[in-house]
């Protein structure tokens, strides 16, 4: 009795490949529309000075002000906009991580 077979492995491969980018580019998308309204805004120029960059299957997304880790990092006393504060990075990364399996449905459909 002979047995045939098909391989889809390059199907799955190509399929995976391509569709990676497009979720870690969503997945950077939602970061930061997570992170606009807890990031501290005086000027604007921290919300708006965001680097988002897929390379293949690896993503980076970066406040590019000099002082975002400080404002990330630290409690100042007086924010010049309510509810703005430290944190603002990671909060929006957590919720966006717990997030993910909706987004890796709709992209890998």
């Amino acid at each position: 009795m002979s047995v045939k077979f098909t391989d889809n492995t390059p199907a799955i491969i190509s399929h995976t490949s391509k569709n990676s980018s497009a979720f870690l580019r969503e997945m950077m998308d939602k970061i930061d529309s997570e992170s606009q309204g807890r990031t501290p805004k005086k000027t604007g120029a921290l919300r708006r000075n965001i680097l988002k960059q897929v390379l293949g299957n690896h993503g980076k997304i970066a406040w590019q002000q000099p002082y975002a880790s400080y404002q990330e990092d630290i409690q100042h006393k007086n924010y010049t906009t309510s509810n703005t504060g430290p944190h603002y990075a990671e909060r929006a990364v957590m919720k966006v991580v717990r997030d993910s399996d909706v987004i890796a449905k709709r992209i890998f459909k």
